[in-house]
């Protein structure tokens, strides 16, 4: 009998510092169902980012950003199927 090590639900942003208008999430276990994106700038401004749906536990998901988004540091939550969510700091570098 072999230890059973549980996977915990993650979501992470590849790279980061985001460069271009792709943000690049990488789901681990998750639930599947619709998952809700905001981006919030350093001054509170909120941005909706498109829905993403996910069919499989797993997988990588590209995200188009909104243009003209100043270089800076961001708070990304991401709200799902089941009201849990993440927030990530993520920095977009636009240079």
């Amino acid at each position: 009998a072999g230890i059973k090590t549980a996977s915990l639900p993650v979501i992470s942003v590849y790279p980061n510092p985001v460069t271009g208008n792709t943000l690049h999430l990488q789901f681990t276990d998750q639930i599947k169902g619709r998952y809700n994106m905001q981006l919030f700038s350093s001054n509170g401004k909120e941005l909706q980012l498109p829905n993403l749906q996910i069919n499989e536990s797993q997988g990588n998901y590209a995200v188009k950003l909104p243009g003209g988004l100043a270089s800076g540091v961001y708070m990304l939550r991401i709200t799902g199927p089941d009201d849990n969510y993440f927030i990530k700091s993520i920095h977009i570098s636009t240079e």
